[in-house]
């Protein structure tokens, strides 16, 4: 969620999950809201294009951020402290739907916000001894880091992982991860 001052916020995704804006501008409102398109390749082929949801109002906003939505949290994210250990996994799978993926070019399950939230996120994999190694390098944009995992065998205890009860997902996200695993879907 991104802070646009004056009580204002927005989801952003990208083209491929449209669908996911659609479904959540029709739950919360009776006459669904336009969704703006943003053309972030153009100024930067790094970025990829998608659509905004924005949400309007003092006390949207403040409720908002009373219950824990944060304006630009890749960049300020900490380990979670509220978060029921029960609970860690599908917290981890969300942040990996928000800011993660399954980068099939290079291989590679990759994590991105601070330092210290991608190295929770690397020990948590470690201490429950799905990983045993990972790399956590600096961003192009000096405010964040990424979390690399490489290693076929990972991938697929990763899957298992996150998906072995069938949880809520992005299904681009999870079909990434079968095919950067292996696993026929």
């Amino acid at each position: 969620i991104h802070d646009f001052g004056c009580f204002s916020m927005g989801i952003f995704l990208v083209e491929g999950d449209k669908y996911l804006l659609d479904k959540f501008n029709k739950e919360l409102y009776t006459i669904p809201r336009p969704l703006l398109f943003e053309n972030r390749s153009k100024l930067n082929p790094n970025r990829q294009d998608g659509y905004r949801l924005s949400f309007h109002g003092e006390k949207l906003f403040n409720d908002l951020v009373k219950n824990g939505c944060i304006p630009n949290k890749s960049v300020i994210l900490e380990k979670p402290k509220h978060v029921p250990a029960k609970l860690v996994k599908y917290f981890i799978l969300g942040f990996f739907d928000g800011d993660g993926g399954a980068n099939l070019s290079s291989r590679a399950i990759t994590f991105t916000s601070t330092k210290e939230f991608c190295l929770w996120i690397g020990e948590f994999f470690r201490d429950k001894k799905i990983i045993s190694n990972f790399s956590v390098r600096p961003c192009y944009n000096g405010h964040t880091y990424t979390l690399y995992i490489y290693n076929k065998k990972i991938f697929n205890s990763i899957y298992s992982f996150f998906y072995s009860d069938r949880p809520f997902c992005m299904t681009r996200k999870r079909n990434n991860l079968a095919e950067l695993a292996g696993i026929v879907k």
